[in-house]
């Protein structure tokens, strides 16, 4: 990890370089459901979190990744919701739930290769 400090103890924080510039997003992975009041606290800290503004959550489970989306409403950042065993399979083809201003289907590419940080 290097010097930044994060609200949000992310799974993996990644940096790639994309025609010479540095994109950096989080990766979490969402096993099971979380009641709504620990997703309050969720969004909560991920609105505090200045450090990325591209968030992927990876789950194994489609009920897991629509709770995500309806749960995760209202952050300001870029979130989008795949399912794991998709993104292992085709990296950035995988078809991914783009959280921000309102749900739309995209590409894991599109989400994490134009990531704004």
């Amino acid at each position: 990890m290097t010097a930044h400090s994060y609200a949000k103890d992310y799974d993996a924080v990644v940096e790639i370089n994309v025609a010479g510039e540095s994109r950096k997003f989080a990766i979490e992975y969402e096993r099971t459901a979380k009641g709504s009041a620990r997703y309050e606290e969720i969004r909560e800290v991920l609105s505090r979190d200045k450090t990325v503004d591209t968030i992927l959550y990876l789950t194994s489970d489609h009920d897991v990744l629509y709770l995500l989306a309806v749960e995760l409403r209202g952050v300001a950042k870029r979130i989008g919701i795949a399912l794991s065993d998709q993104f292992r399979r085709d990296t950035l083809n995988t078809r991914t739930l783009v959280v921000e201003q309102g749900p739309k289907w995209s590409s894991s590419a599109a989400l994490l290769l134009f990531s704004r940080s």
